[in-house]
């Protein structure tokens, strides 16, 4: 039964990515660069999509309406917002405005002073991808700042990849976060769980026939993410996999949490161009378009939704989120410039010569390009002329780590006028932090602001803090490197353990006592550093919103850059 079941799954995803609105670039790419057998295949494919497609048609009204009938926005039409100057929803001015009630009553308990209502800093917390690594580390973090009352005071939390493995299931949870972050680090020695009771592949299937009703795509992200969230969340709470992100996150919508925002690139798009996603909308800087969390994936024309498809499930973003396996080629050979070009000077010519042929046929070629199966949904913006893409009927989305890897974007949106960022960067290669400088470059080309970077210390200290003097409105950047605190342990060496033991990307199995030690690790870095976190709040209370309060301290000093 496993097996046909199984089989199944193999040709919905295989028969779905042979639709006709896959983007031209794909459809190019068979009938001009394949093999004949491939070719051959691809056309069999093709006639077995429209058969399905055939049968869903004469599927009983009755069976319909049993998947997608029945769910909150069932007879709801979505409407695309378009904002110009790339404001926030008002749904989200709501929340800040509750948000940072609650942030006012902890700063004025901490600092023994009244807030004024318009002059409260705003705090994000930033944390990178990295598999399980960094899911770990996230959730170490999160509860050092809530043991030394950072949490209270932070406004918003941006993960990308591995992160918002984190972040996303310890909400839908709705358990206290130290607890959700001991039963799920002592449920990790197994890796990723398997989809294997007939509960289970009952709801996998409901989801991939509900997709199937609705015209949607389906693609690896839809078994991926859901085996993900079925792993982090089984046991926790109550059919995992059918868990959606607005419901599950439902509860901390009155501002009694940050407001988690979580990420993914477009592909096709060069440079590449961040998307977010909140509980409240799905969209980005660069199409300056937002579209309800709820409708994103359902089909759109000239700015409102046709059709009345169910919201996606949570499992389904975090397989985009964390979806690395999508990088190609291009980006490899992109992140990996620096050593390229140090061994092409240390070839011989004609070796060297040779690299360089290869390096422009990755480049140049169609081999560059190939993604395995990224998540290809409705493009809410189509035929939309603010739109710059408005002649494309989907938007390819995969893991925002393969631009870089510290979900910088949103919170550098001018809209939410951000004081202090401060980041968890747990990333695999950390020397001179490279995923810091492509952040920088970012904002650099979007002209957003930054502050000045010290690279030469950045990778050399358990935390860094960069500020502009000169301007108050660029928000503090503190920064968290991943390196070895022998304040901790003498014996723990992340960088060790990355490269040679079980902290490596792409390792998803960790016994009890392995997360125990990478999650305190990270919980460390804030408990040893919580004074020079106050005294950072107190900078900006005293030099940008001019509160009468003492100079900051020496020895916070010297460690600003």
């Amino acid at each position: 039964m496993k097996k046909i079941i199984f089989l199944i799954f193999l040709n919905i995803v295989a028969t779905t990515y042979a639709s006709e609105d896959i983007p031209a670039e794909f459809q190019n790419y068979h009938t001009k660069k394949w093999p004949q057998f491939l070719v051959n295949f691809y056309n069999a494919i093709q006639e077995t999509l429209y058969d399905v497609k055939e049968n869903i048609t004469s599927i009983p009204q009755a069976v319909y309406f049993k998947f997608i009938g029945k769910h909150p926005h069932a007879e709801e039409q979505a409407i695309v917002r378009f904002s110009e100057n790339d404001d926030i929803s008002d749904i989200e001015k709501e929340f800040i405005k509750q948000r940072l009630k609650f942030v006012k009553e902890n700063l004025e308990k901490e600092f023994n002073i009244s807030l004024d209502e318009n002059k409260i800093p705003r705090i994000g917390l930033i944390f990178s991808g990295g598999g399980f690594r960094a899911m770990i580390t996230t959730l170490g973090f999160l509860c050092g700042a809530q043991t030394i009352g950072l949490l209270d005071n932070t406004l918003y939390c941006t993960g990308l990849s591995g992160s918002t493995w984190a972040l996303a299931p310890w909400i839908a949870s709705k358990k206290p976060l130290l607890q959700f972050t001991k039963e799920l680090t002592n449920k990790l020695s197994y890796g990723i769980d398997h989809i294997d009771t007939p509960y289970e592949l009952s709801e996998l299937l409901e989801i991939f026939v509900t997709k199937l009703l609705c015209g949607q795509f389906i693609s690896t992200m839809d078994i991926y993410g859901n085996v993900i969230v079925n792993t982090l969340l089984r046991d926790l709470i109550d059919k995992p996999m059918l868990i959606r992100m607005t419901e599950s996150h439902a509860h901390i919508l009155n501002g009694s949490a940050p407001l988690p925002i979580y990420t993914a690139i477009q592909t096709h798009r060069d440079p590449y161009e961040w998307m977010e996603f909140t509980p409240f909308e799905v969209g980005s800087s660069y199409l300056k378009s937002y579209v309800p969390t709820w409708a994103y994936g359902r089909s759109f024309s000239g700015g409102s939704s046709h059709d009345y498809a169910p919201e996606q499930t949570l499992g389904y973003f975090l397989g985009i989120f964390g979806s690395a396996f999508e990088v190609n080629l291009k980006d490899i050979v992109r992140m990996s410039a620096t050593n390229l070009s140090y061994y092409g000077h240390q070839l011989p010519g004609i070796l060297a010569g040779a690299l360089k042929k290869c390096l422009r046929l990755i480049l140049d070629s169609f081999l560059g390009e190939m993604r395995l199966f990224p998540s290809m949904l409705s493009n809410f913006t189509y035929l939309c002329e603010q739109s710059p893409i408005c002649d494309e009927k989907t938007i390819p989305l995969v893991d925002a780590g393969i631009d870089f890897n510290l979900p910088f974007p949103p919170l550098l949106r001018p809209a939410r006028n951000m004081d202090i960022l401060i980041v968890y960067d747990a990333s695999a290669d950390i020397e001179n932090a490279p995923e810091l400088r492509r952040a920088e470059r970012y904002a650099q080309r979007n002209g957003l602001k930054f502050p000045p970077i010290n690279y030469e210390i950045v990778d050399k200290q358990p935390v860094s803090i960069f500020k502009d003097t000169e301007d108050p409105q660029v928000p503090m950047v503190i920064y968290f490197p991943r390196i070895k605190n022998i304040n901790y342990s003498m014996e723990f060496d992340p960088e060790y353990c990355i490269e040679g033991d079980y902290c490596n990307t792409f390792n998803f199995s960790y016994k009890p006592e392995e997360a125990k030690l990478l999650c305190g690790f990270a919980e460390f870095a804030l408990h040893e550093q919580q004074e020079l976190i106050k005294q950072s709040i107190q900078d900006v209370l005293v030099e940008k919103y001019g509160y009468a309060m003492t100079t900051p301290s020496t020895e916070a000093m010297e460690i600003v850059a």
